[in-house]
This record gives C-alpha cells, sequence and structure tokens, in this order.
C-alpha cells in the first residue's frame, strides 16, 4: 500500500482538472501538490471553509 500511495504522489493533475486546481491554488485553498493523492478529511475540511 504504501508503493501505491507513494505513486500516486507522483502523477500529475489529470486534464479535466488542472483549470480548477489552478485557481484553487491561485485562491489559496490548495498548495496543488500531489493532485492525485487522497486527501484526509481534516484537508478535505480546510480546502471547503477556505474556499468560501
Amino acid at each position: 500500500m504504501q508503493k501505491y500511495k507513494a505513486e500516486r504522489e507522483q502523477l500529475p493533475a489529470s486534464d479535466w482538472a488542472k483549470a480548477e486546481l489552478s485557481q484553487a491554488k491561485e485562491n489559496g485553498i490548495t498548495d496543488g501538490t500531489a493532485p492525485q493523492s487522497y486527501a484526509r478529511r481534516e484537508q478535505v475540511a480546510v480546502m471547503v471553509q477556505r474556499g468560501k
């Protein structure tokens, strides 16, 4: 499982998500690192609050 997680962290953003991810980075919602990695609930909660 560790190897799988490490590989996912290296994947670039999907084409369909690139524009919105770029906007989220500009708005300080996320730093954009590891876009295809799993997000913890605490991370998601912070991103939702920052997006308001």
